[in-house]
């Protein structure tokens, strides 16, 4: 079992091989830290934040980017609409802004963790996926995993439990690479919290391989 979040139509097939937002399965090395990413797909391109507080039981992901709508044959892709979003976890809950509206998707942390990431971007089965190689990014030595989500071929750059680069081929494809890290970091504990008078609505996992539930306002 996957946890995905309907976040966008565009931004769910964007981010389709790596959307499993969720509290970490493997802890970080380190307590607290802060990675900015840079991300490029043919059909969104843009950037993202991953902070994280308490070896990654908290973390909060800020995405912003550009959808670049289809163009006809021969001719450059247009410009289209700005999405802005965030997902952030207390540990007991995750939390994701919907990019289109002020509502907010609440989903339970299951106790056993099971089909849990390691990291928001990241999917799931990284702790026994096949080891294909080393590189050293931004100065730290690297570990390559590969592994199959959702009909791509997934290769994730990790260092001490966190992502720095992952590269998706296949009907999805998307780059994240890490242009910047910062661990240890100084963070606000107050952007590791829901912010007051959102609107939420609970979001219900699949149980047994089925489809997700509706969520219902709360």
């Amino acid at each position: 079992m996957r946890l995905h979040l309907p976040i966008a139509a565009i931004a769910a097939s964007v981010f389709a091989s790596s959307s499993v937002n969720a509290a970490p399965a493997s802890k970080f090395k380190s307590p607290t830290g802060r990675v900015t990413y840079k991300l490029s797909s043919p059909m969104m391109n843009g950037s993202t934040t991953l902070s994280w507080m308490e070896n990654g039981k908290k973390f909060r992901q800020d995405m912003s980017g550009e959808v670049v709508r289809p163009s006809q044959p021969g001719q450059p892709p247009a410009h289209g609409m700005q999405i802005k979003t965030w997902t952030l976890s207390d540990g007991v809950n995750i939390y994701s802004k919907q990019p289109m509206n002020d509502s907010i998707l609440r989903i339970k942390i299951p106790k056993d963790k099971k089909g849990i990431s390691p990291s928001p971007l990241m999917p799931t089965g990284l702790d026994t996926a096949k080891v294909v190689g080393k590189e050293t990014l931004l100065g730290k030595q690297c570990q390559i995993r590969q592994i199959q989500a959702q009909g791509n071929a997934v290769k994730v750059w990790i260092w001490d439990g966190v992502p720095l680069k992952m590269q998706s081929s296949g009907q999805q494809s998307m780059s994240m690479v890490a242009t910047k890290v910062e661990v240890p970091a100084r963070l606000d504990a107050a952007k590791f919290k829901l912010p007051a008078g959102a609107k939420v609505q609970d979001f219900n996992l699949p149980t047994g391989g089925g489809a997700p539930g509706r969520p219902g306002p709360r």
